[in-house]
């Protein structure tokens, strides 16, 4: 499972799911705090798929197939959300994710 790239006006390639990682690293005192404790550890334990997200992202690792099918599906939906906001919070235009 491959994360689409989205192209934004600066022209740099955002991915979103490399976004969620970042969110998770960087800023879960932020957002993922907001989120109830279940979902703080949906982000915590998401940590095997970094390597299936980004620039050049590769194959699922069996431990991440495994991490996905326990994971609070809503939980993942509110971090994604919560991490398309972070560019208008920061005064940045937001990215427009396509569809496939």
């Amino acid at each position: 499972m491959r994360m689409a790239k989205i192209q934004v006006s600066n022209g740099n390639v955002v991915v979103v799911a490399a976004m969620l990682f970042m969110v998770v690293v960087a800023m879960q005192n932020h957002h993922v705090a907001a989120q109830s404790a279940d979902c703080a550890a949906t982000a915590e334990s998401l940590s095997p798929c970094a390597s299936a997200v980004g620039n050049n992202p590769q194959d699922p690792t069996p431990e991440c197939c495994a991490v996905l099918q326990t994971a609070n599906v809503d939980c993942i939906c509110a971090l994604v959300q919560s991490t398309m906001q972070l560019p208008s919070e920061c005064g940045l235009e937001t990215p427009q994710c396509p569809s496939d």
